[in-house]
């Protein structure tokens, strides 16, 4: 179980409060891990990790001094400016949320609001850095002690807003869920980011279709144009032909030669198809993660693409049957003629 605390912010960015089990336990795009681009997880109570869209826009650095505001604003009167943060690390892109937040630590989120129970800050209340590490590291000191107060208390632990739950075991799932949501002890509410996404694409599901009607224009526009163009070289070609024909060919072997054609300009189509759309995915991926947040993952087709592509394959050859029918009805006499 990971935990996750928000209420506070910088820039307009997130900022969440966990532990170091989210960097070792967290996974993306199908089982990729949360990587570092500069420096490491916070190891210090004041030691902050930004995302990678955080570092990007806001120039960040390792080494660098920021401090949190209260709440979602960035108003002088809401920032923590006695107990500025270290940025220790920064993550690779991920096409995540992940990217837009800054992550620190529990103790450290508990320390920053001691005495902000009221949503600003009390005089005399907070603590200052000294007292902040002393209380989280256990050592007795009566400052702090006379400014934390029952709030403040370390045994009460930390509150959070939600915790990340991995299951050894996927079909547990659905039960669990079930379970948590039925509980009347605590208001939890157990949620399945996979069943969140489909709802979401069920939303997004017409312009999908949208999509795949556009796609089959394309593939149809494709074939008229190359139906149009066997037709055009069928009458350039008719002398060829009747030679051959003269020779010995029958017309079945002409029309095959045509439909034979016909399929290697349809597989060529589909292979360099295939070859540009991946070498403009390899090329413009980090682009895209880095610019837009949007990870684009080499994957090969799946089956039914595979199925979808052979039917192309299919109709182009389909298509050279109305040149390979009229190369097959033509005598070698027509073909010898010459026109004026």
């Amino acid at each position: 179980a990971v935990p996750l605390s928000l209420g506070d912010s910088w820039r307009g960015f997130r900022v969440v409060a966990t532990t170091s089990e989210l960097f070792a336990h967290y996974r993306y795009a199908g089982g990729e891990p949360l990587r570092f681009a500069a420096g490491d997880e916070f190891s210090r109570l004041f030691d902050v990790v930004v995302g990678a869209r955080v570092a990007r826009e806001a120039e960040l650095a390792t080494g660098d001094e920021l401090v949190l505001a209260h709440g979602g604003g960035n108003v002088s009167l809401n920032r923590h400016d006695a107990l500025p943060f270290t940025v220790s690390g920064a993550l690779a892109a991920t096409g995540t949320p992940v990217d837009r937040a800054l992550f620190i630590s529990l103790d450290a989120q508990q320390a920053i609001h001691v005495g902000w129970e009221r949503g600003v800050p009390e005089p005399g209340r907070t603590l200052t850095r000294e007292q902040a590490q002393a209380r989280v590291h256990g050592v007795d000191h009566d400052h702090a002690s006379d400014h934390a107060g029952d709030a403040a208390d370390g045994s009460a632990g930390p509150e959070i807003s939600a915790f990340l739950l991995g299951l050894k075991t996927r079909a547990a799932a659905l039960g669990l869920q079930y379970r948590i949501n039925q509980r009347d002890g605590e208001p939890l509410l157990a949620i399945l980011p996979g069943l969140a996404l489909q709802q979401l694409w069920r939303i997004t599901e017409l312009a999908e279709q949208i999509l795949r009607v556009v796609s089959a224009l394309v593939v149809l526009a494709g074939l008229l144009g190359m139906l149009t163009a066997l037709l055009a070289t069928l009458g350039e070609r008719r002398r060829e032909m009747a030679i051959l024909r003269a020779c010995g060919a029958r017309p079945w072997q002409i029309a095959w030669l045509l439909l034979i054609e016909a399929g290697a300009i349809a597989l060529i189509g589909i292979v360099a198809g295939l070859a540009v759309a991946y070498l403009a995915q390899w090329a413009l991926a980090p682009w895209l993660l880095e610019r837009f947040g949007v990870a684009v993952s080499f994957a090969w087709p799946a089956p039914w693409q595979w199925a979808v592509l052979a039917a192309v394959w299919v109709a182009g050859v389909l298509v050279a049957l109305v040149p390979a029918a009229m190369a097959y009805r033509r005598t070698v006499a027509a073909g010898m003629q010459v026109r004026q």
